[in-house]
């Protein structure tokens, strides 16, 4: 859920590495060409390339709306995550679903959640890793307990396991020789770690018309606050 051009131009490359391999399987990246220039500790280090070897069996790139045609396949959408996903062509068409340092960029997160149990099915896994570093564009900003209960009590979701990791997790790189630290910051977070099961007696929705409640009932909240705000201030 990222608006980066980068980070898509990467994705595809990836997706289509059996038409940009060299003869060694391996493809090379440069990711911290496009960093900001600041907190760098050697200047050589900037362009270094990150080589991927692509030993795997081949992957079949496909659409958001699109069927798989093999067991062996891989979506990348450029697009909003509700808008994509929370249609009725996506409801129950996935057994899992990993969210991945993802939950914390929601404007709203009941709009997150509704979605993933959209395209889950009954008994469907839904693996998280990540933050609750709330982005600035949201609107609820949940503890790690608030966001648990909101996932069981509201959801129906059953939770397996859920933690917060002691150790703080590097967030950009993992450097194992401290003479080629690449930066005087360091990056890192205790990520949540949960797997929550949908109920396999959770009845169809429309998630859509759900969303749009919550959209209409947000901007009403919101419209209420300015106005008790303007007539303070007068």
């Amino acid at each position: 859920n990222d608006c980066s051009i980068v980070m898509a131009a990467v994705a595809y490359q990836m997706l289509n590495s059996n038409n940009n391999r060299h003869d060694d399987n391996v493809i090379g990246f440069h990711p911290f060409a496009t960093d900001p220039f600041v907190n760098e500790v050697n200047s050589s280090l900037r362009y270094k390339k990150v080589r991927i070897e692509m030993n795997d069996p081949p992957l079949v790139l496909i659409t958001a709306e699109q069927k798989p045609s093999s067991s062996l396949y891989f979506s990348y959408a450029v697009g909003d995550f509700v808008s994509m996903y929370s249609s009725p062509s996506q409801q129950g068409v996935f057994d899992s679903v990993v969210t991945c340092f993802f939950l914390d960029t929601a404007t709203n997160i009941y709009e997150y959640i509704s979605t993933i149990r959209n395209v889950l099915k009954p008994g469907g896994v839904w693996l998280n890793l990540g933050p609750v570093q709330w982005h600035e564009n949201a609107l609820i900003r949940p503890t790690s307990d608030e966001l648990r209960t909101l996932i069981q009590n509201v959801f129906e979701f059953h939770v397996r396991f859920w933690q917060v990791d002691v150790e703080p997790m590097n967030y950009r790189t993992h450097e194992e020789k401290e003479e080629e630290s690449r930066s005087t910051r360091y990056d890192g977070y205790r990520p949540l770690r949960f797997i929550a099961v949908k109920s396999k007696e959770s009845s169809p929705e429309n998630t859509w018309h759900c969303i749009e409640s919550l959209r209409s009932t947000f901007d009403r909240m919101s419209h209420v606050a300015e106005t008790k705000e303007g007539e303070e201030e007068l």
